[in-house]
């Protein structure tokens, strides 16, 4: 009986609807609020979701009423309607749930990274005491080598030392450094584990 009654009497809510009569608006949400509501919660499965997206279907209706070019049945368009809601609706709820685990993710980073920065200032920090504490040409040598990238070569070069006294120069800056650093070195490492 109710798809008799919705095709003989769509068209002409339809007409009403399009000249702004309410009560043309009245007999189309009677007759389909229930249906679009099932639809909405089975997918949703909220109650105040599924009526406020219900609702603003109806509204939408209300709305575009000038406007509408339905093609089909009323009710074929008020579910296809309907059902882009719902897909929007979803779409836009997983895409809440990605930003807000990625805002847990980023926060947990950003204290990891927040820790790791200070233990790496506090590294930077005792790492130029100990180089200023190396031994002149030892100190030189880790300079030219660690911080402008020179080859032992090139660090002979300009300090006018032979290569193999460059290579002392720069396993002895070292092994001064790991002994003076490796309370730090132990800490990155296990930072770097976990």
């Amino acid at each position: 009986m109710a798809d008799h009654y919705s095709s003989n009497s769509e068209a002409g809510w339809l007409a009403r609807l399009r000249e702004g009569d309410e009560s043309a608006f009245t007999a189309i949400y009677r007759q389909y609020w229930s249906s679009m509501y099932a639809v909405t919660y089975n997918h949703v499965r909220d109650r105040a979701t599924a009526e406020e997206l219900v609702q603003d279907l109806f509204a939408n209706l209300w709305i575009k009423r000038a406007d509408l070019s339905i093609h089909t049945s009323l009710r074929g368009y008020l579910f296809t309607a309907i059902r882009n809601q719902i897909y929007d609706y979803l779409d836009k709820q997983t895409v809440r749930q990605r930003v807000h685990s990625q805002l847990y993710h980023t926060k947990q980073e950003a204290v990891y990274n927040t820790e790791e920065l200070v233990s790496f200032n506090e590294l930077s920090n005792n790492l130029s005491m100990a180089v200023e504490r190396l031994p002149a040409t030892a100190r030189k040598v880790f300079f030219l080598s660690r911080y402008q990238f020179l080859s032992t070569r090139e660090i002979a070069q300009r300090l006018n030392l032979s290569p193999k006294t460059v290579e002392y120069h720069l396993s002895q800056a070292l092994r001064l450094l790991r002994g003076q650093l490796k309370d730090y070195i132990l800490l990155l490492v296990c930072m770097v584990c976990n």
